[in-house]
Parts: structure tokens; C-alpha cells; sequence
């Protein structure tokens, strides 16, 4: 049995964060530790990781580490503490583990994908996963946001994940999701052999209210 700790979307508010453990077995981050993507910011981060006692510590870049975008390698050598997933597979004491980057194109952002693209990127993810790791989640699964529909004068709830990855998690079915990216939907969500985690660490206002999310899971390949 491992111990996983699981956070997203920290944005430089890393030692602020809600019950984190200081060890564990994995330390999972789903994507946007930084704010502005600096080298500082990279720096930084890696020096909190140090710090924890976790025989294992991966990382998964979001749309504000655009570091890791623009120049990967430099990137990685500033996170020595850290093994960054970008379309990778990996396999860790017993736990096979997939982690891409990728989100549906809004603003200016890193790692964006029209739909076509991202389609192609989520083929890429193994159907025999213990753990997936996304930045976006899946649609309809811990993905609304509040948006103002002018035709009825109100803030609706709207669904804001990719529908592509909804439909391959469905046939990949890993026993777990981790993804973050929307503040809003944190929280657990089962559908048929998935777990899904929305392991968003900061709420809607950039606040570190969100308990870190920790699990444990049976390492059944070793």
C-alpha cells in the first residue's frame, strides 16, 4: 500500500496550503505551482519540494508554468527534485502513472490545444493506468464555473472540461483522475472504475482553503 498526496493549482502558495503532509510515499502536483513562470518562481518551488520527505515527487506543468513550454530543458534542470510528466508514462513501485499538460485553447496560456490536437494527445494515454494526471478536467466531472448568460440576466453554472478526455478516461478507465485547473469543482467524484479528484489547493479567489487531497492505493504490480 502507497500513500499518495495529491495538489493542483498552488500558484506560489505552496507552504500555505491546507493539512499538506511534511513525507508520504508520492507527492503528485497537477499543474500551475508558479505565478508568473519565472526562473525565481521554478527555483523556488523546487526548494519546497526538497524539503518534504516523499520517496517520490511528480510534477505535471499547467497553462501558468509556461516555463516548461518555452524552454523545457532549462525548466527541468531547475527541478531536479521533481519528475515532470509531459505526455510521459512512468511506473513507480508498483504504480503506473501517465501525466500530460494540455488544455481546450483559452486566452493566452501555455500548453493549449484545439480540440482536433488535444483528441490526438489523449490516444496517447495507456488503457491499463493506475493514475492519470491532467491539468484540465474531463467534461462534466468537477468542472463547472459560474458564468453570466446575458440572456437570462444570471450567473448558470457552465461545464467547462474537454469532452475528448471525458470520452477516453471513460475507455482507459485508470483507477484514478487527478486534475485541477478549475478552483471551483474541488472535490471527489466516482463514475464506473474512476476515481476522479479535483485537487485544486486554491478556491475561486486565490485563497489556500482547500484541504490537500490524500489517498492510499495498493501498489498491485509489484
Amino acid at each position: 500500500m502507497l500513500w499518495i498526496t495529491a495538489i493542483s493549482d498552488t500558484h506560489t502558495m505552496h507552504r500555505d496550503l491546507n493539512g499538506m503532509p511534511d513525507s508520504g510515499d508520492i507527492l503528485i502536483h497537477a499543474g500551475d505551482f508558479s505565478g508568473h513562470s519565472t526562473e525565481e518562481d521554478l527555483i523556488d518551488f523546487n526548494a519546497w519540494l526538497a524539503s518534504l520527505d516523499y520517496k517520490h515527487k511528480i510534477v505535471v506543468p499547467g497553462n501558468h508554468d509556461r516555463i516548461f513550454e518555452r524552454h523545457e530543458q532549462r525548466a527541468r534542470i531547475l527541478l531536479p527534485q521533481a519528475t515532470v510528466l509531459i505526455d510521459q508514462c512512468i511506473e513507480v513501485e508498483g504504480v503506473k502513472i501517465y501525466g500530460s499538460p494540455w488544455t481546450p485553447r483559452f486566452g493566452h496560456w501555455s500548453f493549449m490545444q484545439a480540440a482536433a490536437e488535444l483528441k490526438e494527445k489523449w490516444e496517447q494515454i495507456p488503457n491499463d493506468l493506475d493514475i492519470l494526471i491532467t491539468k484540465r478536467p474531463p467534461k462534466y466531472v468537477l468542472d463547472e464555473v459560474l458564468d453570466y448568460v446575458p440572456h437570462l440576466n444570471s450567473y448558470e453554472p457552465v461545464h467547462t472540461g474537454c469532452a475528448h478526455l471525458f470520452n477516453k478516461v471513460m475507455h482507459a478507465k485508470p483507477k484514478y483522475h487527478i486534475f485541477g485547473h478549475i478552483h471551483e469543482g474541488f472535490g471527489a467524484k466516482e463514475i464506473q472504475d474512476t476515481l476522479f479528484l479535483n485537487v485544486a489547493c486554491l478556491n475561486e479567489r486565490y485563497q489556500p482553503v482547500n484541504s490537500v487531497t490524500v489517498f492510499a492505493i495498493e501498489n498491485t504490480r509489484k
